[in-house]
């Protein structure tokens, strides 16, 4: 009893040290628990003085007196045993926080958890309980909604009429709502009295839904006219300049097929060089979409098989389209 072994204590009080256990606390300095380690105390062994009472009780004509030698004592609640603890403690520190899937969309900092947290030490067990305050754990629980709740977003993708995705516009996101939250921060309590400080949420999804927007760059020769069209649709229109006498401009279906931000067109073969062209964009062999600087006359066939037009709208394009968007070329 604790009585006898008090009595023992002061019987030996010159050279008796009780043990100190070891200790779970967390630090807030570095956000994380921390263990004070056990001190090994001094005294009679509890084994040899259990052995010896129960043999006089087996023989009374044993002598009364116990004649032990003091030895180490072990703390009940070991370091060892106390580190482990931590480990666990600090792994729900790195965790803490209610998850959506995969994603931690409420993260709780560790001054929090620690505020939920009471570590009870069972010198019995040789263990320190956790055990967690649902009451405190309702008001984080109360302002999940906001935090959780976010409507879809649709996506937009730009295609050619091949169906390849040629860019995405806007990235799609699924909408959410949370669920019924009544128990959960009792559930979370009994999970995080467990050692397990990740919760998951229970959502609602609503999927995105993605448009596709299909671009085409349309040439209508005898009107020297550039239509810039999504899906089907006009949004923007101007004159330009095709191929003149002896260099028409090939007509039928194509793709843009190289962009080059500027370079030198033309060659000592077919008579000129004009350097510097910019928001160049290939679509059929060596004829292009491209700025002209050289001249300000549109809606007549003046070029060497290209469609010219001035330098912001030949620029407008060249960010608009991307290679791969359908070029049609007609009379």
């Amino acid at each position: 009893s604790a009585e006898s072994q008090a009595a023992i204590a002061n019987a030996f009080a010159a050279d008796w040290v009780e043990p100190v256990d070891a200790v779970v606390a967390f630090d807030a300095a570095t956000g994380s628990y921390v263990v004070t380690p056990a001190v090994p105390g001094r005294g009679l062994d509890h084994a040899a003085i259990e052995q010896a009472y129960e043999a006089r009780l087996l023989d009374p004509s044993l002598p009364q007196a116990f004649d032990g030698e003091l030895v180490a004592l072990e703390a009940d609640i070991t370091t060892d045993a106390a580190t482990s603890r931590v480990e666990q403690l600090n792994a729900m520190v790195a965790s803490a926080g209610f998850y959506v899937g995969e994603e931690r969309t409420v993260p709780i900092a560790a001054d929090v958890l620690a505020s939920w947290l009471t570590l009870t030490p069972d010198p019995e067990q040789g263990t320190i309980d956790i055990s967690a305050d649902s009451a405190a754990i309702q008001t984080v629980v109360d302002t999940l909604p906001a935090a959780v709740d976010r409507a879809p977003v649709n996506g937009v993708q730009v295609v050619n009429k091949a169906g390849t995705v040629l860019r995405t516009e806007q990235a799609g996101a699924d909408g959410r709502v949370l669920g019924a939250t009544a128990g959960v921060a009792a559930g979370f309590a009994s999970q995080l009295a467990a050692g397990d400080a990740a919760y998951a949420l229970d959502v609602e999804v609503t999927t995105a839904q993605t448009t596709s927007v299909v671009r085409v760059l349309e040439v209508d020769l005898s009107e020297q006219r550039l239509y810039v069209k999504e899906n089907d649709v006009v949004v923007d229109s101007w004159l330009i300049s095709s191929g003149g006498p002896g260099w028409a401009t090939r007509q039928g279906n194509f793709t843009v097929n190289a962009k080059v931000r500027v370079q030198d067109m033309g060659n000592s073969e077919v008579g000129y060089l004009q350097p510097d062209v910019e928001w160049v964009m290939y679509f059929s062999g060596d004829q292009a979409f491209h700025a002209v600087y050289w001249r300000n006359i549109w809606g007549t066939p003046l070029s060497h098989g290209c469609v010219g037009m001035p330098t912001s709208l030949a620029k407008q394009i060249y960010q608009w389209a991307d290679v791969g968007t359908d070029v049609w070329v007609h009379a």
